[in-house]
């Protein structure tokens, strides 16, 4: 009697190494047999796998030759089977006009070519997208009038943030050196001045109440490294197990935003809580670990942070760049060296960093304030004329202050 299921055992090259891959259609007895046995599950391949070794083959063979029927056609023709290409960020639809789906198809040729990175195309790309489908005419038609008049429809009418309106200049920009918007060539468009937000900051006593109030130790975790090293919440996702250096004490961050790689501090204490995650959780590649081995995703990253703010009773707007905005103000409080701090941080420019002064509540309350000052000649009030019946409540006053 045939067996009801099939599992198809092939090679894959997974996250750089040579794997045997399970293909079959969902059983929850399989997937609970993998997990058991500590199979990884490769989202992108839609595949369970482990190292291709013959301990590796030996035990699919043990796990389920009495459950299944392996078929091993594709592991014996050895197949490497690559990694799959992520799908193109974006795809042009039916529903676009054939010359607006030309430009879009050009422009994200072009700034693929530039190098840009994923998430920079993606949002060029809808925003110059959303323009060119406002207008019921050729991109290339379209002059200064037609931006100005887009402008003000759309940004100004519907109170769009003025970095929102500088995006999409820049996305223009781009439009026109890709030669997709042809007649607006060399047209200068003006830009709104940026808008310069204090960012919200927690103090130490908040970020502590944080950290205690999660008790699940990989969660802890990622908090923790969040706040101590001041990253952004991709350069966290991206880090892999051989960036941590315990000697030196530091961890590397690579291709972070600009492309460029940096080091920061591994503190003693942190030092102490990834030894203990190490043991527990045994990632292999990535530091932080999805489902089956996969990157962690940030919207699981915001959920616990957001879980903890309401554990610890913190009602500030807290996101994963708060943590970092902290960590940089704490520093300014402790008198670090602004260089350093610029360089922990991953800052280009100095006046970005400097921004974390104007924040520092040491700074602001150590100051020495002219209304004290001028109480201090507080003398002078009891120079007042006893008869002084319009000073008499200000001379009482004195008492209060």
């Amino acid at each position: 009697m045939p067996y009801p299921r099939t599992i198809y055992v092939d090679r894959r090259t997974i996250h750089g190494k040579d794997s045997i891959a399970l293909s079959f259609k969902y059983d929850q007895e399989f997937i609970a047999l993998c997990k058991h046995n500590r199979f990884r599950w490769f989202a992108e391949g839609k595949a369970w796998y482990l190292p291709n070794t013959p301990p590796g083959l030996d035990l699919v063979r043990a796990t389920f030759t009495e459950k299944a029927e392996l078929n091993f056609a594709d592991y014996h023709n050895k197949r490497h089977i690559p990694v799959p290409q992520t799908k193109p960020l974006r795809q042009t639809t039916k529903e676009h006009p054939e010359p607006v789906a030309k430009a879009l198809e050009r422009y994200e040729q072009f700034l693929k070519i530039k190098r840009y990175s994923a998430n920079t195309i993606k949002t060029y790309y809808s925003l110059l997208e959303g323009m060119l489908l406002h207008f019921e005419k050729d991109p290339a038609e379209l002059v200064l009038s037609d931006i100005e008049r887009y402008f003000y429809d759309v940004i100004i009418r519907k109170n769009y943030a003025n970095s929102t309106h500088r995006q999409i200049i820049g996305a223009i920009k781009l439009a026109q050196n890709a030669g997709v918007l042809s007649m607006m060539k060399d047209v200068e468009l003006y830009h709104p001045k940026k808008e310069r937000h204090l960012p919200e900051v927690l103090s130490k006593e908040e970020v502590l109440s944080i950290i205690k109030s999660i008790q699940n130790l990989k969660h802890r975790t990622i908090i923790s490294i969040l706040y101590s090293c001041g990253l952004r919440i991709g350069e966290l996702l991206n880090l892999q197990v051989n960036h941590l250096d315990f000697e030196r004490r530091v961890i590397s961050i690579k291709n972070a935003k600009g492309r460029k790689d940096r080091i920061v501090m591994l503190s003693k204490k942190l030092g102490i809580l990834l030894h203990n995650y190490l043991e527990v959780y045994k990632p292999e590649h990535y530091l932080i670990e999805g489902t089956g081995g996969s990157s962690y995703s940030p919207a699981s990253v915001r959920k616990i942070l957001k879980r903890a703010c309401r554990e610890a009773k913190i009602r500030k707007r807290v996101t994963p760049h708060t943590l970092r905005h902290s960590f940089a103000t704490h520093l300014v409080e402790m008198q670090v060296n602004l260089r350093v701090i610029q360089k922990l941080l991953g800052h280009s420019k100095p006046e970005t960093t400097a921004i974390y002064t104007h924040i520092s509540n040491d700074m602001i309350t150590n100051m020495p304030n002219p209304f004290d000052e001028i109480i201090n000649l507080h003398e002078e009030l009891q120079r007042i004329p006893a008869n002084d019946t319009k000073n008499v409540s200000l001379a009482r006053s004195k008492e209060l202050l």
